[in-house]
């Protein structure tokens, strides 16, 4: 399977609004070879059909750090949020549960 750039952005406080609210702007922190891995039968047994009908699961070569700054992932063309992330910078390739953001 081919590999696409992931995008992984941050945010940057660019002051408040008139109501005293934090403002933030999109902060680009980095990029890494990704892919969309499918659900498995396994998968949606452990985590529930709920679950799986509504994250996408990305397989990428991101580290940890990267991922850790991250508040929004940009992926052909949609954004996500990270819910949940598997693996660590000694494994190959890290799992990130991504849910579909706005």
């Amino acid at each position: 399977m081919i590999s696409r750039p992931a995008i992984f952005c941050g945010e940057t406080a660019t002051g408040t609004d008139e109501l005293g609210n934090a403002t933030t702007e999109p902060l680009f922190l980095g990029e890494a070879a990704s892919r969309i891995a499918k659900w498995t039968s396994e998968d949606i047994d452990l985590f529930g059909r709920e679950v799986t009908s509504r994250t996408v699961k990305l397989v990428t070569r991101a580290k940890l750090p990267l991922i850790k700054e991250t508040k929004k992932v940009s992926f052909m063309g949609s954004d996500y949020r990270i819910d949940q992330v598997n693996g660590s910078d000694f494994d190959r390739w890290r799992i990130l549960f991504l849910e579909r953001a706005g």
